[in-house]
């Protein structure tokens, strides 16, 4: 057993990154601790597992370096890193309490509050606040399946989520997406252009595969649906091609509700450029839909 009253780090860097294997350079350095040897493991019975106990453990000014070099262009984050924990322990039951702030370069703030149990198993119960995160780090993945250039966006939110034995995952709360604009990379074209899109009170279930909304605003939604003279629209190319994939028999379907779906002061343009149909539309609109579900037979009151 090991007990450690406190314990502070200052303004030191660390560098965590995912090879094109998907394996991480922490685990790689470690993985030689956890390889069992017949001829050098001692039986279970004679070890006693190690406890570990932190009454306070503090970090400031932390410089974390995130690459994952999955993608085909690598991704690298650069993020400072604050954090306090109390009471953290490797015994089971025991419950840690920590406060996080997270800033990166890319721009926006992350800060994470709760409590978490490493042992028996892990179990974490936090709220998370994310103001003006920045959405263009998520260009080399967008890249994996579809020619659209993320040009500008952010994204903010106060929510609670958990994760647990019974529960791999739960989050509900509140998220804005602001400011957002997609580029079709093919056509070299603005493909979306809106002001925000509010998504209200949402409550979402990974055991229960659900997501109940209670509100969806959409503001300024500025697109166009464009057909050359051979028969081809804008959309017809925007997604690539990912190769067979095994099906997943065992997976439920997501189970989607929002209650309230609003479109307001939106614009779609359509163009038809074939010689024997020409049409050049531009129109305005709002409009408002209610019990938006996946469920099949589900009625859907609008107004428009």
């Amino acid at each position: 057993q090991l007990s450690i009253e406190d314990v502070a780090a200052e303004d030191f860097e660390l560098v965590v990154s995912q090879n094109n294997q998907g394996e991480l350079n922490w685990l790689q350095l470690f993985a030689p601790l956890f390889e069992e040897e017949a001829d050098d493991t001692a039986d279970e019975s004679e070890l006693q597992p190690l406890q570990l106990d932190i009454a306070n453990l503090k970090l400031n000014n932390t410089a974390l370096t995130l690459a994952d070099n999955q993608p085909e262009s690598p991704v690298n984050l650069a993020v400072m890193l604050s954090a306090d924990v109390q009471n953290f322990s490797l015994q089971d039951d025991q419950q840690t309490t920590f406060t996080t702030q997270i800033s990166l370069d890319s721009g926006g703030d992350i800060t994470l509050d709760g409590q978490m149990q490493l042992s028996p198993t892990l179990a974490v119960q936090a709220d998370a606040g994310i103001d003006q995160l920045s959405l263009l780090p998520l260009q080399p993945y967008i890249d994996k399946f579809a020619h659209i250039e993320m040009v500008s966006g952010t994204i903010d939110s106060n929510s609670s989520f958990s994760t647990n034995q019974q529960e791999p995952f739960a989050i509900n709360g509140n998220l804005t997406l602001s400011e957002v604009q997609l580029q079709n990379q093919q056509l070299d074209e603005n493909l979306l252009e809106l002001d925000s899109i509010s998504i209200n009170d949402f409550d979402y279930s990974l055991a229960n595969q659900k997501l109940a909304i209670s509100e969806v605003i959409i503001d300024a939604l500025n697109s166009g649906v464009s057909i050359d003279e051979n028969g081809e629209t804008n959309l017809a190319s925007l997604i690539k091609e990912q190769g067979d994939t095994p099906a997943d028999s065992e997976s439920a379907p997501l189970q989607l509700d929002i209650a309230s779906l609003q479109l307001n002061n939106s614009a779609l343009s359509v163009e038809n450029n074939q010689p024997e149909n020409l049409v050049n539309l531009a129109l305005m609109l709002s409009a408002e839909l209610q019990d938006v579900s996946l469920a099949d037979d589900q009625q859907m009151p609008f107004n428009s």
